[in-house]
């Protein structure tokens, strides 16, 4: 499958959200269902193997149990630091219902490293869903319209209703 997929979605590459497998489940549900649309993490951390996201480049999103889950698009691609980022990009990481509650979470977790502050830069990226690949979520009628080539925006399908550091 994953094969199939990486030829299907020329240049894609895989990736969990989170550090676990419990986080990379939720977070792969907020995305399923069309609440997480975007995510970020420390520029710092993208020295090294890991890339900078391209506007453009697909990503499979693999679940828990290292399974391909879903697959999105990145769609814009900034540099930013934490006071910079507004409130719709925050509410738009899916796991947060202000920016203030984003920004918290944001400083419990980077705060904690030396060298963090709040103009440390950000890579803070959106993305688009273009297939679902799991029915985990129950959501298998979502996996039949994305496989069949129906509208690709997750929020045509009128679904219901951690990101920045936890990719």
């Amino acid at each position: 499958m994953l094969d199939d997929l990486k030829a299907k979605y020329r240049g894609a590459t895989t990736f969990s959200f989170g550090n676990g497998p419990r986080m990379a489940d939720d977070i792969l549900e907020l995305v399923v269902q069309g609440r997480k649309t975007a995510s970020c993490g420390a520029l710092r951390d993208y020295d090294g193997a890991a890339r900078l996201p391209v506007a453009g480049q697909y990503f499979i999103v693999k679940d828990g149990r290292r399974k391909p889950g879903a697959v999105i698009r990145v769609t814009q691609v900034t540099i930013n630091s934490a006071t910079e980022v507004t409130e719709e990009f925050a509410l738009a990481t899916g796991e947060f219902s202000s920016r203030e509650e984003w920004f918290d979470d944001l400083v419990a977790y980077f705060g904690g490293h030396e060298a963090w502050t709040e103009d440390t830069p950000l890579v803070c990226w959106r993305f688009e869903l273009v297939e679902v690949l799991t029915d985990r979520f129950g959501m298998g009628d979502l996996v039949a319209l994305t496989q069949s080539g129906a509208p690709r925006d997750p929020f045509d399908f009128r679904l219901s209703s951690h990101s920045h550091h936890r990719q």
